[in-house]
């Protein structure tokens, strides 16, 4: 980043925030923007709004506007296997977990 630029974003708590959660595959792939999907459309279940974002930008691009929106938390597919979940405007609040443990987690708590 050159010295004229200026991050720009948005906090809100997270119980405010109008979008809880972005969710983006690490790279522009067909596997992992089907995890992304497959994640996304588990978070409604368990009441976290979402953002997805498979535009193939670069992924410290997504990071940024995922700030400038307000979300509280990014969930990253890094691989088809597990996925990277951290706090958007910290990035100090970091956790890696394993695909199918997220499922369960989602899972357990919509039944």
């Amino acid at each position: 980043m050159d010295g004229d630029e200026q991050l720009n974003f948005f906090r809100f708590p997270t119980l405010v925030a109008p979008i809880k959660c972005t969710v983006f595959p690490l790279v522009q792939n067909y596997e992992y923007e089907e995890v992304a999907r497959k994640i996304a459309k588990s978070l409604p279940a368990v009441g976290i709004s979402y953002k997805i974002d498979i535009t193939g930008t670069s992924i410290g691009k997504r990071y940024a506007r995922t700030d400038e929106l307000g979300v509280s938390f990014a969930i990253t597919d890094e691989d088809v296997c597990g996925i990277y979940i951290s706090a958007s405007d910290s990035g100090s609040e970091q956790l890696t977990s394993d695909l199918r443990c997220f499922q369960d987690v989602t899972a357990h708590n919509t039944g």
